[in-house]
């Protein structure tokens, strides 16, 4: 049997990680109200999303260090960026203001402050 994966058989959802550094949220991806995956995670990026112009990374599920190691690969690739829509739009709806973290050079804070 040759069952194939829609859009459609994906649930979303996410959590605000307390105390963010780079990682911002954590998400579980429902796949047909039957198989949940937990550890998808949206990131700070060093360049933009292609898709979505951010500065954001999306990553399915790893293994710790030192061997970083995807442990869910989705082979359809048109299949993976249905999840990673999801997974964004879940992540818009967290309204996390990731932008605001810029960085303060040190030279620019006033001795009286």
């Amino acid at each position: 049997m040759n069952m194939k994966i829609t859009a459609d058989d994906i649930t979303v959802y996410g959590k605000k990680i307390k105390k963010p550094s780079k990682i911002l949220a954590q998400f579980t991806v429902v796949i047909c109200e039957q198989i949940e995956i937990h550890g998808f995670t949206v990131s700070i990026s060093k360049e933009i999303h292609k898709t979505f112009q951010e500065m954001i990374w999306i990553q399915p599920p790893k293994t710790i260090p030192p061997y970083w190691k995807k442990i869910v690969f989705i082979r359809d690739e048109f299949l993976w960026m249905d999840v990673e829509n999801k997974i964004y739009n879940a992540f818009r709806e967290l309204n996390i203001n990731y932008k605001s973290r810029e960085e303060v050079d040190i030279n620019d804070i006033p001795d009286h402050f």
